[in-house]
């Protein structure tokens, strides 16, 4: 039986730990952005330095709130498989994940 490094499970973690943190802040800038909000209210809501919240604004665009509140239930689902070892490995559940946020969106 191939044995999994702690490197490779440690480094799982933090790819997942960081795509969740991001995408919880793109769901936030997203609600703003359906509210209506300034870009300074963004900014200072989500504390995205304002040198990134063009790029922010951009990838938010291409979510509904509720595409991103899907991702992030994604992302919890990821890292439970990958710590209790389900999913078919942690290749397979990060690939699995990567498929489930890039798919087409069905913004224009």
């Amino acid at each position: 039986f191939p044995t999994r490094r702690s490197s490779d499970l440690s480094d799982s973690y933090t790819v997942v730990g960081s795509l969740a943190s991001h995408m919880r802040r793109l769901w936030r800038v997203r609600e703003l952005m359906d509210a209506a909000a300034s870009n300074d209210q963004i900014v200072a809501a989500t504390k995205i330095p304002a040198f990134f919240l063009k790029d922010a604004l951009l990838q938010a665009k291409n979510y509904r709130c509720s595409e991103l509140q899907q991702v992030i239930l994604d992302l919890y689902e990821a890292d439970r498989n990958i710590k209790s070892g389900r999913g078919g490995g942690v290749t397979n559940v990060l690939y699995q994940l990567v498929y489930q946020i890039i798919q087409p969106q069905s913004l224009p």
